[in-house]
């Protein structure tokens, strides 16, 4: 009997050491998880960024051709004969376009035909007075040398040939001042027949151009695709044939504040408003003088105009937009801190942080990353002293 009770109560000694080891063993759990919860309050909790490139630019634009001539009627070549090209008609550079009858310049060919043939008959008279004057000058040397062989043959022995002398050397003296005279006779003819055959040369050349006239040509400069308007042959404000070249070029506008963002050769989207499709291609010129206002426009925003060449064939007239990726690299200003190297950020990644120098630049208000950044960061954007190299931390989802 005594040995059953001594069972027994070494039965409740055991069960009691058991159910007090559980209840330490719950006590120190308890202690630990509440010593650990208060360890997660304590530590402050952070907020994280993403580096990600910014929105693109966006800009309205229109689809022109490359190259558009306007070829409008020209009063001062007649009047349209022909118009030698058909809407659509795909033509060359010197394609004859149309042709001009000109009856003025008809009119002009026979007042020039007058003059020519008055300045022909100009010229055979100078050429005819020039012959008479050598002619004469011919006839004044035979005279003269006639004179002084009667002088050199004279006989002055008797009273009869020293008049004789006398009357020859007379002669002699009047045939040499006669052809002094006529040799300034014939200058004054050549010189006339000069000026005679200059004004034939010129009535001859009026002529010509005045022949040209008559009928006119006019050629593409061009190639292109033909678009006529034949109301352009009584209204010269309207264009009466235009060549459009094949090629399209995109007209964009952007504003003041935008301007610089914009260069040669960046690549950007085109995507007409008609559609969802997009076109690549690249800035080809943007002006550096800003456009003219409208009338009645009292903005004073300054907008400019810039042209992009797409990389494939868009239709005439579309409006467009066009997108341009802004590449910088924004943070916010808070995430950047001075540290001993100079700026510096902390990188987020799998729990933990890791301190790394970046250079920026501010623009706008904002932080511009220029090294030690790449795009898909995150970095913590609330960092405070506490925060360490390396560290563990808890971050705000």
């Amino acid at each position: 009997m005594a040995k059953i009770k001594k069972k027994r109560k070494l039965k409740r000694n055991i069960r009691l050491s058991i159910i007090v080891g559980i209840i330490v063993v719950v006590a120190i759990t308890i202690v630990t998880v509440n010593g650990s919860q208060g360890d997660k309050e304590k530590r402050p909790l952070y907020t994280t960024y993403k580096v990600e490139e910014l929105d693109p630019l966006l800009f309205k634009g229109t689809v022109d051709a490359e190259i558009v001539e306007s070829i409008y009627y020209d009063q001062s070549l007649g009047k349209i004969s022909a118009i030698l090209v058909e809407n659509g008609m795909q033509v060359k550079k010197d394609d004859v376009l149309m042709t001009y009858q000109s009856e003025m310049a008809q009119t002009e060919v026979a007042q020039q035909e007058r003059v020519l043939n008055k300045n022909s008959l100009s010229v055979i008279t100078a050429q005819e007075n020039i012959n008479s004057a050598i002619v004469k000058k011919t006839d004044l040397t035979n005279n003269l040398n006639q004179a002084i062989s009667d002088y050199n043959n004279r006989d002055e022995s008797t009273e009869e040939g020293v008049v004789d002398a006398q009357e020859a050397k007379a002669r002699y003296d009047q045939y040499k001042q006669a052809l002094e005279s006529q040799a300034d006779v014939i200058r004054q003819e050549e010189q006339a027949l000069e000026v005679a055959n200059l004004e034939l040369s010129d009535s001859i050349s009026i002529l010509d151009d005045a022949k040209m006239k008559i009928s006119t040509t006019v050629k593409s400069p061009v190639d292109g695709v033909a678009y006529v308007d034949i109301n352009g042959r009584s209204d010269m404000s309207i264009p009466v044939v235009k060549i459009v070249s094949p090629k399209v070029v995109v007209n964009g506008i952007v504003s003041e504040y935008d301007y610089r963002k914009l260069s040669v050769n960046q690549e950007v989207s085109i995507r007409p408003l008609s559609s969802n499709d997009t076109v690549k291609g690249n800035v080809t010129y943007v002006n550096k003088l800003p456009m003219a206002k409208a009338g009645g426009d009292t903005s004073v925003m300054i907008n400019f105009e810039f042209k992009v060449a797409p990389q494939k064939e868009l239709q005439y007239g579309y409006s467009v937009q066009i997108s341009l990726k802004q590449k910088e690299l924004r943070v916010p200003e808070n995430a950047v801190i001075k540290g001993s190297e100079g700026e510096e950020v902390f990188i987020y990644q799998k729990g933990r942080v890791t301190r790394k120098v970046v250079k920026t630049t501010k623009q706008d208000g904002l932080l511009i990353v220029q090294e030690g950044l790449v795009l898909g960061d995150t970095i913590i954007s609330n960092p405070d002293d506490k925060l360490k190299d390396g560290e563990e931390v808890a971050v705000k989802e």
